[in-house]
């Protein structure tokens, strides 16, 4: 997976699950990723409490993905 194809994908979930931040890490950041590397993400909430099961699932696994 490429960097842009997780912005495609994080930049409009961040949006939806008010994100107020998301750090990418591991192979990926680094640029030494190869075809079966996960995708790190931290993710922090602008209001944590909010749905937090539903949030995090959908990052975890999001639909189509």
């Amino acid at each position: 997976m490429t960097l842009a194809e997780i912005k495609k994908v994080a930049i409009p979930a961040c949006r939806k699950f008010k994100v107020k931040r998301l750090d990418l890490f591991g192979s990926l950041a680094t640029g030494i990723s190869s075809s079966d590397s996960d995708v790190d993400l931290l993710v922090e909430f602008e209001a944590p409490d909010l749905q937090p099961a539903k949030r995090f699932f959908w990052f975890a696994a999001p639909p189509g993905g």
